[in-house]
């Protein structure tokens, strides 16, 4: 099952793997997900690997705020392709209104967004998505020969 904020919050906490790892399952096989049917896949299921237009200052994310894009659209015009795993997703008051985000964990390491983990908003800025595509779920996984 996926990890809904209000059912088992994010705290915050990673811990690096060892240099060395030992490889303990393969995964044989995964399956798409389509982008109308991830927050229910994440809610219900577990973690989907999504890929993005990434563009700088996302690898600058830094504390707990949920990150809405950036201010001017210009800036999807130098851009990169980068993967994020959904964990989970949630919903804050902002004051005015709930914003609701998806809880993303990243491969830089602790020093990139809260201990790994950042929110990225689900809301549409610029006319798209954060996350705007579909996800891929492994399905088929192998613990035969470790």
């Amino acid at each position: 099952m996926g990890c809904v904020q209000w059912l088992c919050p994010y705290i915050g906490t990673y811990e690096a793997a060892d240099d060395e790892r030992e490889v303990v399952f393969r995964i044989e096989t995964a399956m798409p997900i389509p982008f109308d049917d991830l927050e229910d896949y994440v809610m219900n299921t577990g973690p989907v690997l999504v890929d993005l237009d990434w563009i700088n200052e996302m690898g600058e994310l830094e504390g707990d705020d949920i990150y809405f894009g950036p201010d001017d659209a210009a800036a999807y015009d130098d851009k990169d392709r980068h993967s994020l795993l959904i964990v989970g997703l949630g919903t804050r008051w902002n004051g005015q209104g709930y914003t609701h985000f998806w809880i993303v964990r990243n491969c830089y390491g602790t020093s990139w967004g809260d201990g790994g983990y950042a929110k990225f908003s689900r809301e549409m800025i610029h006319g798209r998505y954060l996350i705007n595509n579909e996800g891929w779920a492994p399905v088929g996984i192998s613990f035969e020969g470790f």
